[in-house]
């Protein structure tokens, strides 16, 4: 293992996220201090809440391709 060739790796995902990755969390989250008490996490929640249902779909799609393919044979 060449240890200069992880921190480069390391650097270029912190710097730059490759296309098609989720925006990074900075990004999400309102202009405000985390500390606050008046921050507003709806987004946030709703922002995971649609990332894990759109996994579900994925599965559910994955599953019905995979019984659809076994119909076939």
């Amino acid at each position: 293992d060449n240890p200069t060739d992880s921190s480069d790796e390391y650097s270029d995902k912190e710097n730059s996220s490759p296309p098609g990755s989720p925006p990074p969390l900075e990004s999400l989250t309102p202009e405000v201090p985390l500390d606050d008490a008046t921050v507003d996490k709806e987004p946030i929640r709703r922002f995971i809440l649609d990332s894990t249902l759109s996994k579900a779909e994925k599965r559910k799609a994955l599953l019905k391709r995979a019984e659809a393919s076994q119909n076939l044979k």
